[in-house]
């Protein structure tokens, strides 16, 4: 029997996964993918699809029972947790972070990856494109930052690593390739021959597509460093962005580490009740109930398919329990919880997905055998 079984293994399952297993708790994650943690930027925003300040956001936040001293105590767990992993993040949810879009717009986050520094209102500026990545179009990326910081001098170019892999790369194929050494050779050597070329000498910031290594990303932001004696920065455009592959990579491994067991290419459709409360958990393709004592739901509403919009109405996916047009439970099941969903805005709202939010939900999620923080987190995310 485990203690916690978390159905979805997006950002909002992992962490909670890894929460639970913290507090000397017995877990399982039972998943049928990766998650939309893989389709995401890597940034923590304060509230994904706007751009409000902590001053604005926390009537919404207070509307959610969250306060300001969880959102802080969740954000440092996080900061403290990815910084074990050596992949650090940094910012703050009080004053947020200007950075770079990989369509060359401006946005405000919160938490941010060590691959991605603030970019500055003045200075000089390369947007350092690679020929191989098809989506990330410096000149494009030059013009739009312009109209956003008028105040910089911005060259564009683009170089060319030779590969040839007969269909078109993403950030992370590419990434994947940095992780290497002639990979990283390759590319300072391209850099600089664009820069010769382009009578472009120095800079004080280079902005790249998200491409900075999977597994060796502090040693090529590292290299790319020294090799320009200037500040790098990454700028997340259209999926798979490494950013978000390194962070999913990272958690994923940490928490087999950990001891937390995987029960992947599962689709769940049916729990056992008894007295209110789950008892099994059931998958297709077996009669055996996956017998726990709690259960998290992280499969992220709509956009994560954990609820699905039928003629008849909404339908859960994932546990097959009747629900209420706006996606919350009908029947109050006393322990099953939910980790990066909303409680009192409808779940079916899709932008909501990811950020502080998530991290939040995932910290507080109440684990029975020690829950850090004492009673006055206990419970914040109950059941729906």
């Amino acid at each position: 029997m485990y203690d916690i079984v978390v159905i979805g293994q997006g950002l909002a399952g992992l962490l909670t996964a890894i929460r639970a297993k913290e507090n000397n708790n017995h877990v399982a994650v039972v998943s049928k993918g990766i998650g939309k943690i893989i389709q995401s930027t890597a940034f923590m925003d304060l509230l994904p699809g706007r751009s409000e300040n902590l001053t604005d956001a926390r009537a919404f936040f207070v509307n959610e029972q969250i306060s300001d001293s969880l959102l802080s105590e969740a954000a440092d767990w996080f900061k403290a947790l990815t910084g074990k992993l050596g992949l650090p993040y940094r910012g703050s949810i009080e004053k947020l972070t200007p950075v770079l879009t990989g369509a060359g717009f401006i946005k405000q986050t919160a938490l941010y990856p060590h691959t991605v520094s603030k970019i500055p209102e003045e200075g000089d500026i390369i947007i350092a494109g690679i020929k191989e990545i098809i989506d990330f179009q410096p000149r494009y990326v030059k013009e739009n930052l312009l109209t956003e910081y008028p105040g910089l001098s911005v060259s564009a170019l683009s170089a060319d690593l030779g590969l040839k892999a007969g269909r078109v790369l993403s950030q992370a194929d590419v990434a994947r390739q940095l992780d290497e050494a002639s990979g990283r050779a390759a590319l300072i050597s391209a850099l600089k021959k664009e820069m010769k070329k382009k009578n472009v000498k120095s800079c004080d910031m280079m902005v790249l597509p998200s491409c900075l290594g999977i597994k060796n990303s502090q040693l090529v932001m590292q290299e790319l460093k020294e090799a320009f004696s200037c500040s790098v920065t990454e700028a997340p455009g259209l999926p798979p962005n490494a950013a978000a592959v390194r962070l999913y990579s990272a958690l994923k491994k940490y928490a087999v580490n950990q001891g937390i067991r995987f029960i992947e290419n599962k689709t769940t459709y049916s729990v056992e009740v008894k007295n209110d409360k789950v008892t099994d958990l059931f998958t297709e393709g077996t009669n055996e109930g996956i017998k726990l004592k709690k259960l998290v739901i992280a499969t992220g509403g709509i956009i994560g398919g954990g609820l699905e919009l039928t003629t008849d109405g909404l339908r859960d996916t994932t546990i097959n329990q009747p629900v209420n047009k706006d996606g919350t439970n009908k029947h109050k099941l006393r322990n099953v919880y939910y980790a990066g969903g909303t409680k009192k805005v409808p779940w079916t709202d899709t932008w909501i997905a990811g950020g502080i939010y998530t991290i939040c939900t995932s910290y507080s999620v109440p684990f029975s055998k020690k829950t850090p923080g004492g009673k006055k987190h206990a419970g914040v995310e109950c059941n729906r």
